[in-house]
């Protein structure tokens, strides 16, 4: 007797992504070729995340797969129908987006990769044709190339940017001479996911105002990350005061004044912290906790200096006290080699409190972003 069909897709999504969080299509195409029950949803997923990065790969796309009009049956319908993800560089034209988006309507999110402003008819193609568009994942040089990306797709629930260099958005003349400042678009009211990182963040009052402007643009946050080397140092603090409705907060450290503003957010319920330098504060850890989260993930390795560590053994012991709601615990690192004596002491121990602890490498952490796209867990 054969498996039931929800069983079957159940094996196929749960084999859909390598530890890199990448689609295992080789994987895929052994399932498809199985039998005609798991033929239909492994093609299908096939064709979930669609990458294109040259001008070759996209006209060989356009002719003989998914774009043409010669080639009409219900195996291309179905196909064009599965698409979700549209992973594009700048090397695609403008026309090829047009006809993509066009043709596969159910695409939610694009990665969009770039080194250089965007051209004014690739922005113009997105906003003729982007209006399904739900989740920005892009990578860019600087911070104008992220207010070309949110003007065109006003639509957008979720964005996930990285900058070689966070700065205010400016436009250079024909010359390359004189830069003229780009204003960030109006109010985003659909934006509920904002997560920022970023190489470079210049320590200047126009920088800070740009990151000011750019975190005010949600209306009603439910997750926020920023990940760069001076969050939570002078001037960069987010912008507490206008974020009730946070679920989710994810930052790079944790100082005394971060502590204190995070736990005046009343739904806040999850805490990630990214980084696996010392934490800075200038009680211990557990005590700075906000009082109401269900789930914290922090660095697993050991992060706190020699003579910090007695302190936050014993601070181990208020946890339950401290954060009463406190219900799972993620430690993660780059591998798994990196967890040290501080992460094995704490599983045990906060094992005894009956709380979930999780050990997570960075590539579990990506693969259980990327699998879940709507959720505001990191």
């Amino acid at each position: 007797m054969g498996l039931p069909i929800d069983v079957v897709n159940a094996i196929l999504e749960a084999a859909y992504l390598t530890r890199d969080a990448r689609p295992d299509y080789d994987t895929l195409r052994h399932c498809a070729l199985v039998c005609r029950a798991w033929n239909v949803h492994a093609q299908r997923l096939c064709f979930r995340w669609v990458t294109i990065r040259t001008p070759g790969c996209s006209k060989l796309l356009q002719e003989h797969l998914l774009l043409t009009t010669q080639v009409d049956n219900p195996r291309m319908r179905r196909s064009r129908a599965a698409v979700r993800v549209l992973q594009l560089s700048t090397t695609v034209e403008a026309s090829f987006i047009v006809d993509f988006l066009n043709a596969c309507t159910h695409v939610h999110e694009l990665r969009f990769e770039t080194q250089v402003s965007v051209q004014q008819d690739v922005l113009a193609a997105f906003r003729s044709t982007g209006s399904s568009l739900r989740n920005l994942r892009l990578t860019a040089p600087n911070s104008l190339v992220l207010v070309q990306m949110l003007e065109a797709l006003p639509a957008l629930a979720r964005v996930e940017v990285h900058l070689m260099r966070f700065d205010a958005p400016a436009l250079a003349d024909a010359d390359g001479l004189d830069e003229s400042p780009v204003p960030w678009p109006a109010t985003i009211s659909r934006l509920r996911e904002l997560r920022v990182s970023a190489d470079v963040v210049p320590v200047d009052e126009t920088t800070r105002t740009a990151y000011t402007t750019l975190f005010s643009l949600p209306e009603q946050p439910e997750a926020l990350s920023y990940s760069s080397p001076d969050i939570g140092t002078g001037p960069f603090l987010p912008p507490f005061d206008q974020l009730g409705m946070l679920r989710s907060l994810a930052l790079d450290s944790w100082t005394d004044a971060l502590a204190s503003a995070a736990a005046e957010l009343p739904q806040l319920t999850e805490l990630v912290l990214h980084q696996t330098a010392t934490i800075r504060t200038s009680k211990a850890f557990i005590d700075t906790l906000p009082p109401r989260i269900i789930h914290l993930a922090i660095p697993g390795s050991d992060a706190f200096f020699a003579e910090r560590k007695r302190g936050e053994v014993m601070a181990l012991s208020r946890l339950h006290a401290t954060v009463p709601t406190l219900q799972a615990i993620t430690l993660h690192a780059t591998t798994l080699a990196t967890f040290g004596q501080w992460a094995q002491m704490f599983v045990l121990y906060v094992s005894q409190l009956g709380i979930e602890v999780r050990k997570r490498t960075s590539q579990h952490m990506v693969a259980e972003v990327s699998s879940v796209q709507t959720s505001y867990r990191w």
